[in-house]
């Protein structure tokens, strides 16, 4: 003999007493009704949170990723071609100091050697307003620093550019640093063979990208203060010597990018 049940609830459970009909023959027989849906969906309700969970994480993980991606496409949509004279006439700007892996001072700050000044080259095309990107091809260099510097017709003596006047990413010894109050940038796993520079005077900023992996290293606000606003043109740092210059490589637009 067999018992189907439907539409059983939790609620349901307990004993009852059931009719049984067999050759003219009625007899009652009591029957235990045990539940265990209950347990059963609180398991596939705690496997359906885990899995609702794990599908929210990665979606956000990739959802983050997109925003960093789009920001550099937008940014790229911006490219423009930059041009820079060897010959140009050079100037120099002071950049944080490199670490002092002999000093004893636990403290970041005095385990930094004194600043230094570096020669550079300054771009021939300049920009007074909207948004322009380029590259620039670093390969593996240790050292090297790169920006924006405005034209204001003066600069300190011996050449030198007033703090205020530059935005730049130096690199020194595997560290990066920001020319907005010298501090160091966490380090991130990245390639570092090229950087994207975007000079944005809309938003009045410029942003530092590393270019292979699509991914920002720093944005330094752009104070013009009271003056009416300037040129500002990109620079690279000249390489003495017999040393092979740095490049700024053309950047190739991809067609849907163009329409942004």
């Amino acid at each position: 003999m067999s018992l189907h049940l439907k539409n059983v609830k939790n609620s349901d459970k307990g004993s009852y007493t059931c009719v049984v009909s067999f050759d003219n023959q009625r007899y009652d027989v009591l029957v235990e009704l045990k539940v265990a849906v209950k347990e059963k969906m609180a398991m596939e309700e705690e496997r359906q949170k885990t899995t609702n969970k794990t599908a929210k994480s990665v979606l956000r993980e990739r959802f983050d990723q997109l925003k960093v991606e789009l920001d550099f496409w937008e940014a790229q949509s911006h490219a423009v071609p930059i041009t820079v004279n060897p010959n140009s006439r050079d100037l120099e700007l002071r950049v944080s100091g490199v670490l002092d892996t002999k000093s004893n001072n636990t403290s970041e700050s005095a385990a930094l050697s004194a600043a230094s000044t570096v020669p550079i080259l300054v771009g021939q095309e300049g920009f007074a307003a909207g948004k322009h990107y380029w590259e620039v091809e670093v390969e593996q260099h240790q050292d090297w620093v790169l920006g924006v510097v405005r034209e204001k017709g003066k600069q300190e003596e011996g050449g030198m550019l007033p703090r205020e006047d530059y935005w730049a990413l130096h690199r020194s010894q595997a560290e990066l640093f920001s020319s907005e109050g010298d501090f160091r940038i966490e380090k991130k796993q990245l390639n570092y063979s090229v950087i994207g520079v975007l000079l944005d005077l809309e938003e009045r900023q410029v942003k530092f990208y590393e270019a292979v992996q699509m991914v920002l290293l720093v944005a330094i606000p752009i104070s013009l203060g009271k003056e009416a606003a300037k040129t500002f043109y990109p620079f690279v740092p000249k390489r003495e010597g017999t040393l092979k210059p740095f490049v700024i490589r053309p950047v190739r637009i991809p067609s849907v990018l163009e329409k942004l």
